[in-house]
């Protein structure tokens, strides 16, 4: 996973299913393998966006700049500047692609753990090429990324309004 013309350096994802209940997603972490780290100063872009077959519909980006050594075996995480509203019993997507690194792969390269299949309401993925996701997405159906949601429910009743 770093920034290249390749499918090396496509933005990583991960699809979900959202429950009975609007939720504000607040962060999305990512595991490295034991094996791995990545030094500073890298460029990532985080996206969200619902699902509809093989094609991704954008609801929200952000960028961060990751400026610390992320080790092997640690969480990567990503708290969205801006928490995003998402709705009851929907599809969604997440991925995060690297689209700029201040030093070499040498330095390390972050690779995403990934377990067994033993998520049913969803499916790895990656899009683009050079940390820039595109709608295209291709599936790996045979694991899941091993990745967390911080997710808060809103109370019955509650209205959210952004401005």
């Amino acid at each position: 996973w770093f920034v290249e013309n390749s499918a090396a350096g496509a933005a990583k994802g991960q699809t979900f299913t959202t429950g009975s209940l609007k939720v504000m997603l607040k962060s999305i972490t990512y595991q490295v393998t034991a094996s791995q780290k990545a030094e500073p100063t890298k460029t990532y872009v985080v996206r969200v966006g619902t699902v509809f077959s093989t094609l991704f519909t954008e609801v929200h980006r952000e960028t961060a700049t990751q400026t610390f050594t992320w080790t092997g075996a640690e969480n990567m995480t990503w708290h969205l500047t801006t928490p995003v509203l998402l709705e009851a019993n929907t599809v969604y997507a997440m991925d995060v692609g690297m689209t700029a690194s201040t030093s070499a792969w040498q330095t390390g390269i972050p690779y995403i753990n990934v377990g067994g299949n033993g998520y049913a309401g969803g499916a790895r993925y990656y899009s683009g090429t050079s940390g820039v996701g595109t709608p295209q997405m291709t599936f790996t159906t045979t694991s899941d990324r091993i990745f967390h949601l911080d997710l808060d429910y809103l109370p019955h009743g509650f209205q959210l309004i952004l401005e």
